[in-house]
C-alpha cells in the first residue's frame, strides 16, 4: 500500500481513537415494558390480518370461532424474529389474542397475552377499540431481552373506519431510560425505537430524548435527536459512537463536525413565566408580549386554519371574548398556516369574529414562535397575567366549557373587573342579555346582578381554602396537571436520614414527638359536582426538615375535581400550606410517595426496619375529622399481598391493633423508641367468610365486621426507595 494512501488510513484511525478516548460512556437501564407511559406518545405500525393460517402454525389453541393471522418481525436487521399473531373474534363473546413468541408455531405453549375492550364507546354504545398486549425475546448475541409490544384494534364493523377492518396496530413498549452525562451535567434522558423493530443503530426512526429543560418530560420538538448525526448542546457538538443493535451502552463524544446549536426550550407552567418577544400582526401592529397587556390577562392561542381541533375550541374562545373581552379578557393568535394556506387567513377570522390580532409567519411548524415556545400540537395556548407577567392557567384548564369558568376565576382572584356593564352588553345587538353566571367560589364577591333576589348564604367555607387561592396567585402551589407529571417523572435528590433511636419511652413522650412532626397532605380543590370548595387531607411524615413521605392514594387527584381550581398541598399545624416542590419518587405498588416540600424545619422522625411481631406500635392521626388522636396497639403480623412476591419490597405489609380510619392514610405508625416503622395503608372488614376490601370507599357498610384488619406500609419498603433514590441522585450529580 503506498504511502499516500496510508496517511488519511492513519489519520481516520488516529481521529477515531481520539472520539472514543474522550467521550462519556452512556449506560442506560433497558425497560422491558411500560416506556410509553414514561414518553407519552407512540408511533403505530400496521400490520394486516388473515383467516388464511401460515404454514409455519403447527398447533392452535382450541375453540376459536373467527381466528385471524398476523405477522410481526422484531430484533436485529440481520436475524429478525418473525412471531405470528392470532387474534379470535366471535361476533357474540370475548375477543382474545396469542402471540408465538417462542416462534416454534405452537400457539399454546406461549405466556398469555393481554387483550380486553378499551372501555370507550361510540354513541350507539359498542366499543370503539380493543387494546392488549405481550412480550417477545429477541436475542443480542449471546444475550437475549424481552421486548414488550402493545396492541390495538379499531371496532371491525365501524363505518367511520373501514379502511381498518382488517388492520391490527402495535407500537414499541420497549427502550432505555436513565440520565445521561453531557459537559460535567446529568440529564434524563431514553433511547427509543419508533419503527418497533428493536434495532437501535442509527436510520429509521431510532431517537435519542434529552429532557435538556428539566421539566421531567422529552419534547418531541426540542429534545429528540437522530442518533447518527451531529448534534449542539450548549456551544458543544457532540456525536453517538459504538451504537449496536442491542443499544445502550454507548458513547457520547465531541466531534469536529458543526451542527446548530439546540435551544433549550422554556419551562411553561403555572406560576412561570412566558417566554416575551415583539413581533408584527397581519395587521402591521407592533406587538411587545406580554408588556402590552398591563392590566388584563391574554390568552395565547397557537392555532392554524387547517386544523381541525383548533376549529372546534373557536366558539368557545370566541364566546368568552364577547363575555370577558369589557372585563380584562384579550387573545392573540399564533396561527401555523404556511405562505399558501395563510391567504384565508384573513377572511377566516372575519368569518368566525374573531377580531383580535393574529401573527403568521407562514412558515407553518417551523414558525418562530412555535419553535420558541416548544410547540408540539395545536391548539396550544397558555393564559398570562399582563401584570405579573405570569402565566395563570394552561391546557385543559383552556378548553372547551372549563374555559369560561377558568377565566372568570383568573379575573376575580386577580384583582380585575367583574361587574357586569348592562349599557356595554345593551350595544351588542347580536349578543343575548347576559344572565347572571354560576356563583364564585369566593361568596365574598357579592351578587353579580344587584337586581335579582339575594341568594341563600352560602355554607362557611374553611380558612384554608382563601389561603391556597393567595398563594396559587403567586404561582407557587402545583396545577393538577403539573402536579401528575412530577408524579409521573420524578427527580430523585438525596435524603439524609435521622439514626434510629433505640431508647424506650413513655407513651406519653411517644404522643408528643408524634404530635409535633404530624403533618397533612392532600388536596384543596373545587367541585365539578357541588362547585363548593372541599379541603381532603391525610396524614403524613417528615423524614428530613424538606422531606415528606405520605401513602400514594393520598396524593392522587379526587375524581369530582375541576382542574380550574385544585392543589396538592403540606399542611403543617392547622393552616400553614407548604407548597410541594418536586415528586422525588413515586411508587402506586407500595403505596408511598416521597415529596420534596417548600420548607426546611420540619421535625423529622427516624425510619427503622427492626419492627417484629408482638412489638408496640402506635399512630398519630386525624381519623373521619377527629383531629389529633393517638392510638397504641401491636404488631399483629407481617405478610405478603395477595399475588405478590415475598421477594418485593413494594408487595409487602403489616397490620396492628392500632386504630384509624378513612383520614388516617399515609399518617406515621411508630414503635416504643419513636421511630417510623410504616405508615398507614387501609382498613380491611373481615365480614364472615366474605371481606369488604377497602372500606376506605365502603364504610357506610351496612354488615357487621367480625374483625377490622388496620394495613400498613412497612417503612423497610420506604428505606428501599430511598436507597435508590439516593443512588440515582448521587449518578446524576
Amino acid at each position: 500500500m503506498s504511502t499516500f494512501h496510508m496517511k488519511p488510513l492513519v489519520f481516520f484511525l488516529s481521529s477515531l481513537l481520539v472520539l472514543w478516548a474522550y467521550g462519556d460512556d452512556v449506560s442506560l437501564e433497558w425497560i422491558s415494558d411500560g416506556i410509553s407511559a414514561n414518553l407519552g406518545y407512540y408511533r403505530p405500525i400496521k400490520t394486516e390480518l388473515s383467516a388464511v393460517k401460515p404454514a409455519r402454525v403447527t398447533k392452535l389453541p382450541e375453540n376459536l370461532l373467527n381466528p385471524l393471522f398476523g405477522n410481526i418481525a422484531l430484533g436485529p436487521k440481520e436475524s429478525p424474529v418473525e412471531a405470528i399473531i392470532l387474534l379470535d373474534e366471535p361476533e357474540n363473546g370475548p375477543a382474545r389474542l396469542w402471540i408465538d413468541s417462542n416462534g416454534n408455531g405452537d400457539l399454546t405453549d406461549d405466556p398469555p397475552a393481554k387483550w380486553a375492550e378499551s372501555g370507550s364507546k361510540n354513541k350507539d354504545g359498542a366499543t370503539t377499540h380493543w387494546k392488549g398486549g405481550g412480550s417477545l425475546p429477541v436475542a443480542y448475541g449471546k444475550e437475549q431481552l424481552l421486548l414488550g409490544i402493545k396492541f390495538y384494534r379499531f371496532n371491525k364493523n365501524d363505518p367511520e373506519r373501514p379502511q381498518f377492518k382488517n388492520t391490527l396496530f402495535y407500537y414499541r413498549d420497549f427502550g432505555y431510560l436513565g440520565n445521561m452525562p453531557i459537559a460535567g451535567k446529568s440529564f434524563r434522558a431514553a433511547l427509543i425505537d419508533d419503527s418497533s423493530r428493536g434495532d437501535f443503530r442509527p436510520g429509521g426512526d431510532v431517537a435519542l430524548l434529552i429532557d435538556l429543560n428539566n421539566n421531567g418530560r422529552f419534547e418531541r420538538q426540542g429534545e429528540s435527536f437522530d442518533p447518527g448525526k451531529p448534534f449542539n448542546i450548549a456551544g458543544t457538538t457532540y456525536e453517538i459512537a459504538g451504537l449496536t443493535a442491542r443499544g445502550s451502552p454507548f458513547q457520547l463524544v465531541k466531534s469536529s463536525k458543526t451542527a446548530e446549536e439546540t435551544p433549550v426550550l422554556p419551562v411553561l407552567e403555572t406560576g412561570s413565566k412566558p417566554v416575551a418577544f415583539e413581533e408584527k400582526s397581519t395587521k402591521g401592529q407592533n406587538i411587545s408580549f406580554p408588556s402590552d397587556y398591563k392590566g388584563k390577562i391574554v390568552l395565547l392561542d397557537f392555532w392554524a386554519t387547517w386544523c381541525g381541533p383548533c376549529r372546534a375550541e373557536l366558539p368557545n374562545i370566541v364566546k368568552a371574548y364577547e363575555e370577558f373581552h369589557s372585563r380584562g379578557f384579550e387573545v392573540l393568535g399564533v396561527s401555523l398556516d404556511s405562505e399558501e394556506s395563510m391567504k384565508k387567513l384573513s377572511w377566516f377570522t372575519a368569518e368566525n369574529r374573531m377580531p383580535w390580532p393574529q401573527i403568521c409567519d407562514g412558515k407553518g411548524w417551523k414558525a418562530k414562535l412555535a419553535r420558541l415556545y416548544g410547540v408540539q400540537g395545536i391548539p396550544a395556548c397558555w393564559l398570562i397575567d399582563g401584570d405579573s407577567g405570569l402565566i395563570v392557567a394552561m391546557e385543559s384548564e383552556l378548553r372547551g366549557a372549563v374555559l369560561r369558568q377558568t377565566i372568570e376565576r383568573c379575573l376575580a382572584s386577580l384583582g380585575k373587573p367583574t361587574a357586569i356593564n348592562p349599557a356595554a352588553d345593551a350595544a351588542k345587538p347580536d349578543k343575548a342579555p347576559v344572565t347572571q353566571p354560576e356563583p364564585a367560589i369566593n361568596p365574598s364577591a357579592g351578587a353579580l346582578n344587584p337586581s335579582k333576589a339575594p341568594a341563600a348564604k352560602p355554607a362557611k367555607e374553611d380558612p384554608i381554602v382563601a389561603k391556597a387561592r393567595k398563594l396559587a396567585i403567586t404561582g407557587k402551589l402545583a396545577t393538577v396537571v403539573n402536579f401528575n407529571t412530577m408524579r409521573k417523572y420524578p427527580k430523585p435528590a438525596p435524603v439524609t436520614l435521622a439514626a434510629a433511636s433505640t431508647q424506650p419511652l413513655p407513651g406519653r413522650e411517644i404522643a408528643t414527638r408524634a404530635a409535633n412532626a404530624y403533618i397533612r397532605a392532600g388536596w384543596i380543590y373545587l367541585c365539578a359536582k357541588c362547585n363548593c370548595c372541599h379541603v381532603k387531607l391525610a396524614g403524613a411524615y417528615a423524614i428530613a426538615g424538606d422531606t415528606v413521605v405520605t401513602a400514594f392514594h393520598v396524593m392522587e387527584s379526587p375524581e369530582t375535581i375541576k382542574q380550574s381550581e385544585a392543589y396538592p398541598v403540606v399542611v403543617r399545624g392547622d393552616d400553614e400550606i407548604i407548597p410541594i416542590v418536586h415528586v422525588l419518587a413515586a411508587d402506586e405498588a407500595m403505596d408511598a410517595i416521597i415529596l420534596r416540600v417548600a420548607a426546611g424545619d420540619l421535625p423529622p422522625l427516624a425510619l427503622s426496619d427492626g419492627a417484629r411481631v408482638g412489638d408496640a406500635a402506635y399512630c398519630f392521626s386525624d381519623p373521619r375529622g377527629a383531629r389529633g388522636y393517638f392510638s397504641s396497639g401491636i404488631i399483629n403480623r407481617f405478610y405478603t399481598r395477595p399475588g405478590g412476591s415475598p421477594d418485593n419490597p413494594a408487595d409487602q405489609r403489616f397490620n396492628v391493633s392500632v386504630d384509624w380510619a378513612p383520614g388516617s392514610s399515609g399518617a406515621a405508625v411508630l414503635d416504643g423508641c419513636a421511630n417510623i416503622i410504616g405508615h398507614v395503608a387501609r382498613i380491611q372488614s373481615i365480614l364472615g367468610d366474605k371481606k369488604n376490601n377497602d372500606l376506605e370507599e365502603q364504610h357506610d357498610a351496612a354488615a357487621p365486621a367480625i374483625m377490622t384488619l388496620h394495613e400498613a406500609v412497612p417503612a423497610k419498603g420506604v428505606l428501599k426507595i430511598i436507597e435508590k433514590m439516593n443512588s440515582n441522585a448521587a449518578r446524576t450529580r
